[in-house]
């Protein structure tokens, strides 16, 4: 029996929240890369926030700016 071991790494938030720090992910990254790690990157800092008043005043059909 073969047992495979996945690596995963997650990054959101303040993690992916400028260039500087798009840059250590990348190194993080980089240096995993013989291992084959599965990269999940979700939004931005404070961008699921904007989502989610975007989303709450459309649920009320306000349609300004917010």
């Amino acid at each position: 029996m073969v047992l495979a071991i996945m690596i995963v790494t997650k990054f959101g938030g303040m993690s992916v929240e400028d260039a500087a720090a798009i840059e250590r992910l990348r190194a993080i990254v980089q240096e995993r890369l013989d291992q084959h790690p599965v990269v999940v990157v979700s939004a931005m800092a404070r961008v699921t926030e904007g989502l989610l008043k975007a989303a709450s005043l459309a649920a009320k059909g306000d349609q300004s700016d917010g």
